[in-house]
Order: C-alpha cells, then sequence, then structure tokens
C-alpha cells in the first residue's frame, strides 16, 4: 500500500519534471522566434532607409514593406499568443507598436517632403529649359 503510494508520487513527480522541460524548450524556442522576428524587423527598417535614399523606387518599396510589415506583424502575434503575457510585456509591447506607428509616420512625412523637392526641380528643371 505504502510503495504503491510512492510509486505514484514518483511517478508524479517524474511527469512534472517533463512537463518543466517541456514548456522550457517552448519559451526557448519562442526566444529564437522573438529574435528572429527582431532581425528581420531591423531589415524593414534598413529597407524603410533606402527607401528614403531612393525616391522613385519608393511605391514599390513600400507596398513590399507593408506586406512585409503585416507578415511580422502576423508571426509576432502568433510568437506571443505562445506565451502567457505579462503585464509589463503588454506595456512593451503598446510603447514599441506607437513608437513604430511615431517612426512610419515620420518616415512617411519625410518621404512627402522628398516628393515636392523632386516635382520642385522637375519644374524647375523643365522651366530653366524652356528658357534656353
Amino acid at each position: 500500500g505504502q510503495n504503491q503510494e510512492l510509486d505514484q508520487r514518483i511517478q508524479r513527480i517524474d511527469q512534472l519534471e517533463r512537463d518543466v522541460l517541456a514548456y522550457l524548450s517552448r519559451v526557448d524556442e519562442s526566444a529564437e522566434q522573438k529574435n528572429s522576428l527582431q532581425r528581420r524587423l531591423d531589415m524593414v527598417e534598413r529597407s524603410a532607409f533606402d527607401a528614403k535614399e531612393h525616391v522613385s523606387a519608393h511605391t514599390a518599396k513600400q507596398v513590399q514593406m507593408k506586406q512585409e510589415l503585416e507578415s511580422l506583424e502576423e508571426t509576432k502575434r502568433q510568437i506571443e499568443s505562445r506565451v502567457v503575457p505579462t503585464e509589463a510585456r503588454l506595456n512593451e509591447v503598446k510603447h514599441a507598436a506607437v513608437q513604430q506607428r511615431q517612426l512610419a509616420e515620420t518616415q512617411s512625412a519625410e518621404l512627402s517632403a522628398l516628393r515636392a523637392r523632386a516635382a520642385r526641380l522637375v519644374a524647375e528643371n523643365s522651366a530653366r529649359a524652356q528658357k534656353m
């Protein structure tokens, strides 16, 4: 009777250990996916900078970046749904989203300014050509 009870307790402890190891491995996997996602986000931000450098290629790049960002956001949602989000983590994500939105608005404004400048230069060039 006592031996059987002891065996059952040992089995329960073994099962708990297996559960903990499985959970830790899922946490590690989520961390790896988060790092990979961060690397991809960094690449997208570099692409955004390149788009400002090459105004003519901007429209196509913007479409591509929008798709990439949507894909990243979807991946991020999938990863975060696997980890129990804490209040601090949620606030961190909200803060990052605000920063991303501000960055996107800033870049959009800079691109508009570049476009306007390009249009001005084209107009000045054609005015100069007509004077000649």
